[in-house]
């Protein structure tokens, strides 16, 4: 059986991804502070590290959904808000590759991140800022990936959704979403599913929109 790691697996994307993939896949479910399979601290080297000892062997997938969010105008984040935001999104996500680059080369893996609708066209984010230039940092490194892992047949993409499934009919409102939903969350779990695929042996380097035209 496929192994996979998710990380935030509290989270919206995470326990959906969880509970609908275990039943295909040798699921290891992490979060930073109750128990699950393991513990994660994202934000920590040395936790990847940990963790990753115990997968030498080789991981299929690192679904890592992590990544703290901020509502916040520019002039009035704080540097430990940003350093926050950063650490969180950006660094966690380097750290997932270079902790798990190995075991995901000796299966041929598949690395995938969970990013920002619309983070890969450089806009003004009056009340993002930080949480989009994070996001943005991610494309290009998402990129960088890609290329260098080729050789070894590991693939790294993201999936960008808009507001997740649990969101309240209020802020789809609110966000004025094209097609007035969210992804489900069943089409959430079916563009993992299309990434973990054989079909999607090419596909690398790229985002997979899931907004339904938000932010485009």
């Amino acid at each position: 059986m496929k192994r996979l790691l998710i990380t935030g697996a509290a989270g919206s994307a995470g326990s959906a991804l969880v509970a609908e993939l275990s039943p295909d896949y040798e699921v290891i479910g992490t979060r930073r502070a109750a128990p699950l399979t393991h513990q994660l601290d994202v934000t920590d080297p040395r936790s990847w590290s940990q963790l990753m000892a115990h997968y030498a062997d080789g991981l299929d997938g690192l679904i890592h959904t992590v990544g703290g969010f901020l509502h916040e105008p520019l002039d009035a984040c704080e540097p430990e808000q940003w350093r926050a935001v950063m650490a969180s999104n950006l660094d966690s996500s380097f750290y997932a590759y270079r902790f798990a680059k190995e075991a995901l080369r000796a299966r041929r893996g598949r690395l995938i991140y969970f990013t920002l609708a619309g983070a890969n066209s450089a806009r003004a984010e009056p009340n993002l800022a930080a949480y989009a230039a994070a996001k943005s940092g991610l494309q290009s490194l998402v990129a960088s990936i890609a290329q260098s892992e080729a050789g070894y047949g590991l693939t790294c993409n993201t999936i960008a959704p808009g507001l997740l499934h649990d969101a309240s009919q209020d802020q789809v409102d609110r966000y004025r979403l094209p097609m007035s939903r969210t992804a489900t969350r069943d089409e959430l779990v079916a563009a993992v599913r299309f990434l973990m695929s054989d079909q999607a042996e090419q596909i690398t380097g790229t985002s997979i929109p899931l907004s339904g035209g938000w932010r485009v």
